[in-house]
């Protein structure tokens, strides 16, 4: 099953028994629709399953008296999954997350700093560190739930058919360069072409000649024919589980048809959306079957048997 903006369009017109005639909902109106539905229902319905989906991580390396640090701006109402720290040797340890009213605990009574106390309080969208003192040379990494990427239609991208020459000077070619993107070095993402339609490359400077990109670069992980260039922060591929496009699609229909004045009136749509969210939660959790149980002890206990 193909996962594209279009195809997801067209399931949503086939759903609601939309004519493709219609004037009403335009494809930009389409494309808005499914991105709406994205932010306001699929992701929060998947981030409350739990089982790490859309997880990824930033890394900060620690500088000496700079104690805030930006949350990534992608991440899911700018909230994170977990803080660590990790040493030189890239080996992870949690930190102690304090309110911000326990974060004054370390105040001297000569208001001098104490710069030897570890952990971190939040303020605004920053993981402020209560010492750097303590973590020299050492990265703070944020776990977060990334926000998938805005659908864009096919004609929006620019899907790679060939790849030629060496390191530091490939040759990218695509069958389609959109006529708005501009043909000086600019940044552009790169999305996988297959499931699960991750992120390749992203805020990758190319510099296009004709239906040619340059990459002066060494190729990523994943890089390959039929994956897809597009402006940053979008994608033509939903960054979602095949199964979960369905919930997608089915939202976007009753939005449709909220807007056409039948919501009310279509429970037989109402009553799909429904079955969809029950058998997504049946194949999305748990994750991993079997009856193994999570450990949430002290790893070290283990490790020094």
């Amino acid at each position: 099953m193909s996962h594209t903006t279009d195809d997801l369009i067209a399931r949503v017109k086939l759903w609601g028994m939309l004519p493709s005639s219609q004037d009403t909902f335009l494809e930009s109106d389409f494309t808005q629709i499914l991105n709406d539905e994205m932010t306001m229902t699929v992701v929060p319905f998947i981030k409350n399953i739990r089982e790490e989906y859309f997880i990824e991580y930033t890394d900060y390396p620690i500088v000496q008296n700079q104690f805030e640090y930006d949350i990534p701006p992608n991440s899911v109402g700018m909230s994170l999954r977990e803080v660590v720290i990790v040493d030189a040797s890239g080996n992870e340890y949690k930190i102690p997350r304090y309110s911000l009213q326990d974060r004054m605990s370390t105040i001297r009574s000569s208001s001098v700093y104490n710069d030897t106390a570890g952990g971190y309080y939040l303020i605004k969208n920053k993981v402020h560190l209560k010492s750097t003192t303590l973590y020299s040379n050492q990265t703070l990494r944020m776990y977060y739930y990334r926000r998938p990427d805005l659908l864009v239609t096919q004609a929006n991208g620019a899907r790679i058919t060939a790849i030629s020459g060496s390191p530091g000077a490939y040759t990218i070619t695509v069958n389609a360069v959109p006529s708005s993107w501009v043909t000086s070095a600019t940044d552009y993402d790169i999305g996988s072409g297959s499931l699960p339609y991750d992120s390749i490359d992203r805020d990758v400077s190319l510099t296009i000649t004709g239906t040619s990109f340059a990459y002066n670069s060494t190729l990523t992980d994943g890089m390959a024919v039929g994956n897809w260039i597009t402006l940053p922060g979008t994608t033509v591929n939903a960054q979602l589980p095949l199964e979960a496009s369905d919930l997608l699609c089915q939202a976007a229909v009753l939005r449709c048809l909220e807007a056409l004045g039948q919501g009310e009136e279509n429970s037989s749509a109402i009553q799909k959306y429904k079955q969809i969210e029950k058998n997504l939660i049946n194949i999305m959790s748990p994750r991993v079957d079997g009856d193994s149980i999570p450990f949430k002890g002290n790893p070290y206990i283990w490790a020094s048997q």
